[in-house]
């Protein structure tokens, strides 16, 4: 079962920002300013590697459940996890800090898994997977952010 990555308005902006930014720098490098030096060549390579990973991190968000795992996609960025090993989703909430956040949008899942790990995703509904997530390990504890209950 695959389900596609929300995107939000705050992270439409900040992705479209910062490409739009980038590809003024590289433009304006390229066709106003010119004579590029070998830095400039240097410059201009990395510039298109992060435009380049940007915009496919963007556009290629995705989350599928096959098996007893859970494979998450961003981009270049992939990895899987064992469903049987989460212990607790929270739903509704924004991690902002941490190094794997295969996620478009804020109010998202935090899934806890393993002993002291987190992943932070953005499903298009986060009710849908985390039902999708219980159905298969009924372990699962499901903590709606702000509120009280748990399920």
């Amino acid at each position: 079962m695959k389900f596609d990555s929300k995107k939000d308005l705050l992270f439409t902006l900040i992705f479209g920002g910062v490409v739009l930014f980038l590809l003024y720098l590289l433009i304006f490098k390229i066709f106003i300013v010119g004579n590029f030096t070998p830095m400039d060549y240097f410059i201009a390579a990395v510039l298109t590697i992060v435009i380049t990973y940007l915009i496919w991190s963007y556009s290629d968000t995705w989350y599928l459940i096959k098996g007893d795992k859970l494979i998450y996609r961003s981009g270049p960025i992939r990895g899987g996890i064992d469903i049987l090993s989460i212990s607790k989703l929270t739903l509704g909430k924004t991690l902002w800090v941490g190094l794997v956040k295969p996620a478009t949008s804020r109010k998202g899942i935090i899934i806890h898994y393993n002993a002291y790990d987190e992943l932070y995703i953005s499903p298009q509904s986060n009710e849908a997977l985390a039902k999708a997530l219980k159905t298969i390990n009924n372990k699962i504890i499901i903590e709606t952010w702000g509120s009280n209950s748990n399920s």
